[in-house]
């Protein structure tokens, strides 16, 4: 039943988008890519593929560097010589549909977990949701009140959303070996001291301790994402009586599996902030 409301909306998508003169295409994850192709009639089927180059989203993956594999989520679409009013039609729907296939993967996650593990995952989600509210909003500020506002607002939700996608499926996850554990921590250390120098630029320089200013939006949308960083690492490897409110620094049980879930969960989460970081300053934020 949930598959089947999901290709009505793709269905509905892809149609509208191809008589619109724009197409989208769905990078999921492989197990759900394969039971969807599978319901799918032949021509269906033609209607979500693309060429490679289209498809292919890069990532970097901890210590191998960038996959060619795209990440799961569903792909921006292809919206040429479009009106500004046309375009902020083609993005809302981009973002309608992540939402959707956000809300199915959450879905699927769920029906798996324990009661305690869901308590967690909802904590996760609340404090993921805010921050994609906070960083966006700081995205598109520039342009608030004009007829692009909405396009840049979507484009960056459908973004969030499809990362998110790609961390409930923890697409990339793999065991680390001893000498990749310590290149995984190495390459760490250095990501966060990009993300403290990235994010300390976008401050006021003549301000004292602006990292202390609860008005500042970035400083705001950083305390979120710090939020969402430690409870989402917590979800992937807490044991099932843990206090699903509890933040970081927490007693988990200290061995190898632990240590390796937590490392891969943090390099991941971190990537992500310091590319939101760096388009800020790109904006020039």
């Amino acid at each position: 039943m949930v598959l089947s409301r999901f290709f009505s909306s793709i269905f509905l998508f892809t149609s509208v988008g191809i008589s619109a003169g724009y197409g989208a295409a769905i990078a999921l994850p492989p197990a759900l890519s394969e039971t969807l192709i599978s319901e799918m009639p032949d021509s269906e089927v033609s209607n979500t593929e693309m060429p490679d180059s289209e498809l292919v989203l890069p990532w970097d993956h901890p210590v191998t560097g960038i996959t060619t594999t795209p990440i799961p989520g569903v792909v921006q679409p292809y919206c040429p010589n479009q009106t500004q009013q046309a375009m902020n039609q083609c993005m809302g729907r981009w973002r309608s549909l992540t939402d959707l296939l956000y809300d199915l993967s959450y879905q699927d996650l769920d029906s798996q977990l324990s009661s305690a593990q869901r308590d967690r995952l909802e904590t996760t989600h609340t404090h993921w949701d805010a921050y994609r509210e906070s960083h966006c909003a700081i995205v598109s500020s520039q342009v608030r009140g004009g007829s692009l506002y909405p396009t840049v607002l979507n484009i960056c939700l459908a973004r969030l959303t499809n990362e998110r996608i790609a961390t409930l499926v923890q697409w990339g996850a793999s065991a680390l070996s001893l000498e990749h554990t310590e290149q995984a921590e190495a390459q760490l250390n250095r990501l966060n001291q990009q993300l403290y120098d990235t994010y300390v630029g976008l401050l006021p320089a003549d301000r004292a301790e602006p990292e202390s200013d609860p008005s500042n939006p970035v400083v705001q949308s950083q305390m979120l994402w710090d939020r969402y960083q430690q409870a989402q690492c917590i979800f992937e490897r807490s044991q099932p009586d843990m206090d699903p409110d509890a933040l970081w620094p927490l007693q988990l049980p200290e061995n190898a599996e632990t240590e390796q879930a937590m490392l891969q969960c943090s390099l991941r989460l971190v990537q992500e902030r310091v590319r939101h970081l760096t388009q800020l300053s790109e904006m020039g934020w």
